[in-house]
């Protein structure tokens, strides 16, 4: 829990950051956008690794993954909302067994982000639902598992174009473990993910 109360201290700190006024380059803050301005919707492509607990996912722990995330803010007050989903899947050899492990996930929340600007950090945190699968052998019994939790994430968005953004972020999932033939396992990760944003 305390990886959880640090990750949401640094999304606090990213969102203060993201409502500090807009700067102009003489120094002068810029003159208030009007209220009446348009939502400013993203949609941004994810490909990064996830990072499980070695000590109970090894030798899956670290897992590919990709990912389809929508936002839209007020290009006022850089507050909104986001939405999105998840997978990721890795597979290898125990012996003469094979593991293979697949989760996928659908998340939503609250983001603030800096609406303007050619670099605009953002922050979010909300609800998130787990579904694993994990396959070990040629065990009978089905290993597959949905359980509820909560994310929190930040990072930045470097303008490339004026429709196209490099995105960078870290993602921090805790929450309940998720039941896979009787034993509970936990499932909190880490993500790391690079991407576009349009």
């Amino acid at each position: 829990m305390s990886l959880f109360r640090i990750a949401f201290a640094v999304a606090a700190l990213l969102c203060a950051s993201c409502a500090s006024p807009e700067i102009r380059r003489n120094g002068r803050p810029a003159r208030p956008r009007a209220k009446s301005e348009k939502p400013i919707d993203r949609t941004a492509i994810l490909v990064g690794q996830r990072q499980l607990d070695e000590d109970v996912w090894q030798p899956v722990e670290n897992q590919p993954s990709i990912g389809i995330e929508f936002s839209s803010i007020s290009a006022s007050t850089g507050t909104g909302f986001e939405v999105g989903l998840g997978a990721s899947r890795d597979d290898a050899m125990v012996g003469a067994t094979k593991v293979d492990v697949t989760m996928l996930e659908f998340f939503g929340g609250l983001r603030v982000q800096r609406p303007h600007g050619t670099v605009r950090p953002f922050a979010g945190l909300g609800g998130v639902a787990t579904y694993v699968d994990a396959e070990i052998g040629f065990a009978p019994e089905a290993n597959a598992a949905i359980t509820l939790g909560g994310y929190v994430h930040g990072g930045i968005h470097f303008e490339i174009s004026e429709d196209v953004d490099l995105v960078l972020e870290v993602r921090k999932r805790v929450g309940e473990d998720v039941d896979l033939s009787g034993a509970e396992i936990d499932i909190d990760y880490l993500t790391f993910a690079a991407g576009l944003s349009f």
